[in-house]
């Protein structure tokens, strides 16, 4: 006789540790990208102050 308690319990379980994955792979994606930005970002500030010393 199954239990739908236990059932329900195992699902949630499950669905948590999908999330947790989920949550995971954002966070590495938007870490990738706000490097990716400051990069670009330190690039700009960079060039600027270039043009700023020749001038």
């Amino acid at each position: 006789m199954k239990n739908p308690r236990k059932e329900l319990q195992d699902t949630a379980e499950e669905l948590s540790q999908h999330l947790e994955i989920e949550r995971k792979t954002a966070e590495k994606g938007l870490t990738q990208m706000q490097k990716k930005i400051l990069g670009e970002t330190k690039l700009r500030h960079d060039k600027a102050l270039r043009r700023l010393a020749q001038m």
